[in-house]
């Protein structure tokens, strides 16, 4: 059975002038072979995150404040081949009449253009992101790398860390994307320009749809083998309170039990009781899918607890 739940929007910007002011594009230590200089890969990040901004409904404000003083210090890097797990930013010198009440950072890690085997171009490009609000409260801090290949099916693959739950699902269902099935008859562009603005257009946009205004589809499957069959039924008729009364009246040891109450739970917004009955799962493969969304849920709120 499965049950979507719509929540809109996730972070309503309460300020005269919504929207973002980035403040710096730093392409200083970039490993880069993308065959861009460090002043056209910047301009070209700074372009796309306009794009990204501007692009939504309702249409919110772009403010390139790069001029404006301030910056942020990154602590990121790769260690053993990988990507450190936790990166942080320290902003300073954000100006007081910001007009937004978002303010961004990006640090250019890697724009990467090779060959593969069959001859086409594979293009990636790993950015650090970090968004705060005005008066520098952290909102979201990751690093996101996006990589496609040209002449191929789908579109171009992410990795994010921290590690981020279920939001790259997320993010793929709001472009109308099914969720693990990214590959389609839409084949990516072979010209290694068209491409690069194609890996960088995904990489922002991961990172910046959460923070504006849009519907979130949360769908999960309950378990109704025998006796869960009554709560699910009661859960499917709307019921939630029923399928719970049900369900703790079988879930002794019952791990499905259990996962059925984590799933009942979220969906009546009670994370930390959904957290509690979690705990007592074991064993039972939709867990991790559940496990996932509370990581995305915690992510959001998160998002939420940093209004302005």
């Amino acid at each position: 059975m499965d049950l979507k739940r719509q929540q809109s929007p996730f972070y309503e910007l309460k300020s005269s002038a919504p929207g973002l002011s980035l403040v710096s594009v730093d392409t200083t230590n970039v490993d880069n072979s993308s065959g861009m200089d460090a002043a056209t890969l910047n301009a070209a990040v700074k372009a796309a995150v306009e794009s990204y901004v501007t692009g939504q409904q309702p249409k919110y404000a772009f403010s390139d404040a790069t001029s404006s003083g301030a910056k942020a210090d990154f602590n990121v890097g790769f260690k053993d081949g990988a990507i450190l797990p936790s990166p942080t930013a320290t902003f300073s010198a954000i100006p007081q009449d910001m007009a937004t009440p978002l303010v961004s950072a990006i640090y250019v890690m890697q724009a990467k253009s090779s060959q593969t085997s069959g001859g086409n171009t594979l293009m990636s490009i790993t950015l650090a992101f970090s968004t705060v609000t005005k008066d520098g409260k952290e909102v979201k801090t990751e690093i996101v790398a996006s990589e496609a290949e040209g002449k191929t099916p789908g579109r171009p693959r992410l990795s994010i860390t921290p590690d981020a739950g279920s939001f790259p699902s997320v993010y793929w269902s709001a472009q109308g994307v099914i969720p693990g099935a990214l590959q389609s008859t839409d084949f990516l562009p072979s010209d290694g320009g068209e491409l690069f603005k194609r890996v960088l257009a995904d990489a922002v946009g991961y990172h910046y749809f959460p923070l504006f205004g849009h519907e979130l589809s949360e769908r999960y499957t309950l378990i109704s083998d025998g006796g869960l069959k009554e709560g699910a039924d009661a859960a499917k008729a709307g019921n939630w309170d029923a399928a719970i009364t049900s369900w703790e009246k079988a879930s002794g040891s019952d791990a499905k039990a259990h996962y059925n109450l984590a799933v009942a739970y979220m969906a009546k917004g009670d994370d930390a009781k959904a957290q509690e009955s979690l705990s007592k799962v074991s064993d039972v493969p939709q867990a991790q899918d559940l496990a996932n969304a509370m990581k995305t849920r915690a992510a959001y709120k998160k998002i939420i607890d940093a209004q302005p």
